[in-house]
């Protein structure tokens, strides 16, 4: 059964500026904070898990990859590729990224014939 759904969590932080959050998706807590990064200059506040959400996979026409959306509590999420939880989404979704991979071999076959 193909996946549907992937674990969000929002990671709250402090800068000089004052605290802020932001939406990643991981495999699990402990997978988010071993390959979190947060610059020197601030101070991870903490992590909360927002369950699970659906996504979706679409072509990333700036890059030639896959980027991924979902709705993460009424909050538009986005990940491209190098951000933090694209590798993740892209093991989770396989079915999906490889449809994104075949629309751009067919698309460029098309342009490759003119």
């Amino acid at each position: 059964m193909a996946a549907k759904k992937a674990r969000f969590y929002a990671v709250e932080a402090r800068n000089g500026h004052g605290p802020y959050t932001f939406i990643v998706p991981a495999q699990s807590k402990d997978d988010l904070l071993n390959t979190l990064s947060i610059p020197g200059n601030e101070v991870l506040l903490g992590v909360t898990h927002l369950k699970h959400h659906e996504v979706d996979a679409l072509p990333d026409e700036d890059n030639g990859t896959v980027e991924f959306r979902a709705q993460v509590n009424g909050t538009p999420c986005t990940v491209t590729v190098g951000q933090q939880g694209h590798e993740y989404l892209t093991r989770q979704f396989p079915k999906k990224v490889k449809e994104v991979e075949d629309y751009y071999k067919e698309r460029y076959a098309d342009y490759n014939e003119d």
